[in-house]
């Protein structure tokens, strides 16, 4: 069993290298269950519902009984558009128009999976281990689009593998404890400009990067029909090593080592769960996340750093209400809505590379239980957006030194739906 648990978890984390390379938007990810998916994610960390609570909470593990095993994934299918209105770029003697598409869609479909495996040591303390991805994203804009000048592709891959315990330390108090190993990549590129009539070069960057985080939560049972949570997970300090290359230019083509600094931010969960009747529960969290950690982007290359792109990122809320109804021993039945505020405080600051707006979330989502030990998830999300502009400047990397520094404008829309599918198996 042990062989094939190994031999599960290897197959895993190849299917999500592979998997989040079709993602399509978006840097922190919450797709992390297909169950909480139904329910909008409330009360993460404290539903008891499936094993997805240990990525919240650790402590939720004591929420479960006997071995398990849960394997799930959830598609994305987003509808993301940028409309320019009115690019351009400053020769001198008055800024220009520039050439190239007015309206490009960045997005395609994404897979995201899930692994959880839980254990019990004893009746007090029980293990569990995950592979989820916190962070991610991935847009595509083309190399002939006019903001092509600010990006033309970024991608940043995250698997994190956490092992997790949980222990009872009375009959209201549970405690949990969990450390993750979080393997990063990060690949981004830009046209570089040449000159008025001349062909673009490219940048391209690519790096990677091992680091070490935490989770910390506990649980209080408040009464045999209410328990509330606390929980966070720290943030991911990252350096990028890898290289740097300039091509399409001619004589300034090059290749050097080049390392970028990146604080992924943590987060702070707060969960409620309460039984108001036997067969319904109700359920809401808030999250906060420390986006202000995300300040700057800085690429330093042998030959000297990058033009810096400043972020100033806000702190932001999510919230997040939901309900499960037990319609039979075989199916229960729920559903969710959660807001998200975007991070990004301004249009100045909206750049192409991860953009995001204000957005709402309506989740339906089903469990059926064949037999005692097979349940199988289902589940459905719209997320609406809130339309943003774009309103940015950078420091044009560029052959010709008199340019001044290029201008983004533009409208973007998104929408997404996500459908999910999960097995969860106990093994004893």
């Amino acid at each position: 069993m042990l062989r094939t648990i190994s031999l599960l978890i290897f197959s895993l984390i190849l299917f999500f290298l592979y998997a989040q390379k079709l993602h399509a938007g978006g840097f922190q990810l919450y797709e992390h269950s297909v169950t909480g998916l139904g329910r909008a994610f409330a009360g993460s960390g404290i539903a008891g519902d499936d094993l997805s609570d240990m990525f919240y909470n650790p402590a939720g593990l004591m929420l479960r009984d006997k071995r398990q095993i849960q394997i799930g994934a959830n598609f994305i299918m987003p509808e993301l558009s940028f409309q320019d209105q009115g690019s351009t770029l400053d020769f001198g003697f008055g800024a220009l128009p520039i050439s190239g598409d007015t309206s490009v869609d960045p997005g395609d479909n994404a897979l995201v999976p899930n692994l959880y495996y839980k254990m019990d040591i004893s009746d007090t303390l029980k293990f569990g281990l995950s592979i989820t991805s916190p962070f991610g994203l991935t847009t595509d804009y083309g190399n002939n689009w006019t903001g092509r000048y600010h990006t033309t592709t970024s991608e940043l891959l995250t698997v994190d593998i956490n092992s997790s315990f949980a222990y009872q330390l009375n009959e209201q108090v549970i405690l949990g404890i969990g450390f993750s190993l979080v393997s990063a990549d990060a690949d981004i590129s830009q046209a570089i400009f040449t000159g008025p009539t001349s062909t673009d070069g490219l940048l391209r960057i690519e790096g990677d990067d091992l680091a070490l985080a935490y989770t910390l939560g506990t649980i209080i049972t408040v009464s045999d029909r209410t328990r509330l949570g606390l929980s966070m997970r720290s943030n991911i300090d990252l350096t990028f090593e890898g290289n740097l290359a300039i091509s399409g230019t001619g004589a300034s083509d090059t290749q050097e080592n080049a390392h970028a600094e990146i604080n992924l931010p943590e987060n702070i969960y707060l969960s409620f769960s309460n039984q108001i009747k036997p067969k319904w529960q109700l359920l809401a969290s808030a999250q906060w996340t420390k986006w202000s950690r995300f300040d700057e982007l800085l690429i330093i290359a042998d030959s000297g750093p990058l033009p810096a792109e400043r972020q100033d990122w806000n702190n932001v809320w999510t919230y997040n209400l939901g309900i499960n109804y037990s319609y039979s021993k075989k199916w229960t039945l729920r559903a969710g809505w959660a807001a998200e505020k975007s991070p990004i405080p301004s249009n100045e600051l909206h750049r192409p590379g991860y953009s995001g707006s204000d957005n709402n979330w309506i989740t339906l989502g089903a469990s059926y239980k064949p037999s005692e030990n097979l349940s199988i998830d289902f589940a459905y999300a719209n997320i609406k957006f809130k339309e943003a502009t774009a309103n940015v400047t950078n420091d044009l990397i560029s052959l010709t030194p008199s340019i001044e520094p290029n201008i983004l404008q533009g409208r973007y829309k998104w929408s997404a739906n996500t459908i999910g599918v999960q097995v969860v198996y106990q093994l004893d």
